[in-house]
C-alpha cells in the first residue's frame, strides 16, 4: 500500500466498528443486572467452604497494600511558630513510638509547611499595606505601580 508524500497514515483509519463497545463496558452490559445475585452467590459459596471465593473475598476486603488510616491531631485554636514546633515534635515522638508511620509523618509535615509558608506570606502582605498605609500618609499621595490586590489573588490560588 503506498502512500502520497506528506500524508501520514496511522492506525485503523476507518475506526472501531460501530456498534462493538469497549470490553469493559460490554462486560458491565452483561453483568451489572445480577450483580446483587452474584455477590451473594459468591457469599454463599465462601461460607459454604469453596476456598477459591474465600481466598477472592480476603484478597478483596485485605488488600495487598495498607491503606493509611487518619491521624488525629489535637491543635490548638491560634497557631503560632512555637505551638508548630511542638506539634512537629509531637509527630517525631509519635513515628519513634510506631503510632504513626514514617509516611503519614510526611504528609503531616507537608501540610504544616504549607500552612507556615501560607502565613508568613500573610505576615508580610500585611506589612507592605501598612508600609504603604505609612508611606500615603506622609506623602499624601498614593504609591503608583504596586497593586497588592493581585498578591491576594496569587495566593488564594
Amino acid at each position: 500500500m503506498t502512500f502520497k508524500k506528506g500524508e501520514e497514515w496511522r492506525g485503523n483509519k476507518n475506526g472501531r466498528p460501530r456498534g462493538t463497545g469497549h470490553r469493559q463496558q460490554v462486560f458491565n452490559d452483561l453483568v451489572v443486572p445480577y450483580q446483587k445475585s452474584l455477590i451473594e452467590k459468591a457469599l454463599s459459596m465462601a461460607h459454604g467452604g469453596d476456598v477459591q471465593m474465600l481466598k477472592f473475598f480476603i484478597e478483596r476486603m485485605l488488600p495487598a497494600k495498607p491503606i493509611d488510616e487518619p491521624v488525629p491531631l489535637n491543635l490548638p485554636p491560634d497557631l503560632t511558630m512555637e505551638s508548630i514546633q511542638s506539634i512537629c515534635k509531637n509527630i517525631l515522638c509519635s513515628v519513634e513510638s510506631e503510632e504513626i508511620t514514617p509516611q503519614q509523618a510526611q504528609s503531616l509535615f507537608a501540610v504544616i509547611k504549607s500552612y507556615q509558608e501560607n502565613t508568613v506570606f500573610q505576615e508580610l502582605l500585611a506589612k507592605v499595606k501598612h508600609a504603604e498605609n505609612q508611606i500615603n500618609r506622609i506623602s499624601n499621595q498614593p504609591i503608583k505601580n504596586f497593586n497588592h490586590q493581585s498578591l491576594d489573588k496569587d495566593n488564594a490560588k
